[in-house]
């Protein structure tokens, strides 16, 4: 779908509760999050605003969505360390963006580990195991890890 068809669906997708769920990178969010925000709708931005670890935290499109998880509006989800990764498996260069999310806003928070994992190839297919510890380790508190595991989709998706 491309903007366009977005912006006309948008009144729609509102009446009936429903969000977007954008596949888009931190910096480009940043670009296009005016027009966006004039639309009626939530967003739930895929794998970390699929910021790549080379970036770094300070990368001002990261900054930017951190701040936008503050207004209400986005969600996130803060899986796809395999994908934004530039050392492979465990993702240690992954727990900084993590981190920061929670830290913003652990409210607006969801985690999956995007099996099957249909992007991959059959040598590079993350194992859901290092995923999980990466979530454990990043969200170590119990109470934070229930909303994002359960409270906070649970509010999303209306289930």
């Amino acid at each position: 779908m491309n903007f366009n068809d977005l912006v006309a669906l948008a009144p729609r997708l509102a009446e009936r509760g429903w969000h977007a769920q954008l596949w888009i990178e931190a910096g480009d969010l940043d670009a296009l999050a005016p027009e966006l925000e004039k639309l009626p709708l939530a967003f739930a931005i895929d794998h970390m605003g699929r910021t790549m670890a080379s970036k770094g935290v300070d990368y001002p499109g990261f900054r930017k969505l951190c701040e936008r998880l503050k207004s209400g509006r986005y969600w996130c989800k803060i899986s796809g360390a395999d994908h934004n990764t530039c050392q492979g498996a465990p993702y240690a260069d992954m727990e900084m963006f993590m981190k920061a999310l929670v830290t913003a806003n652990p409210d607006r928070l969801l985690w999956g580990s995007d099996w099957p994992h249909v992007s991959h190839k059959p040598e590079t297919l993350p194992k859901e195991a290092d995923l999980i510890r990466l979530l454990f380790k990043c969200v170590p508190d119990e109470v934070t890890r229930r909303k994002i595991l359960v409270d906070n989709p649970a509010r999303l998706y209306g289930f």
